[in-house]
């Protein structure tokens, strides 16, 4: 099974976007990814729920 990213940065390539622009989309996403992170009214948790979807 192929990187996800990998993949990603190929179908990106094809269209002619190119890396730097790239490399900064996946900045972004991985800052936003962090515990902690705010992604619009969201926070992602700093730990995973340990059952169900409610705290």
């Amino acid at each position: 099974m192929e990187d996800p990213e990998r993949r990603l940065r190929k179908l990106w390539t094809r269209q002619g976007v190119d890396p730097a622009t790239q490399d900064q989309i996946l900045a972004d996403l991985t800052a936003k990814a962090q515990p902690g992170a705010w992604v619009g009214p969201f926070q992602i948790p700093y730990e995973r729920p340990t059952g169900g979807t409610e705290r």
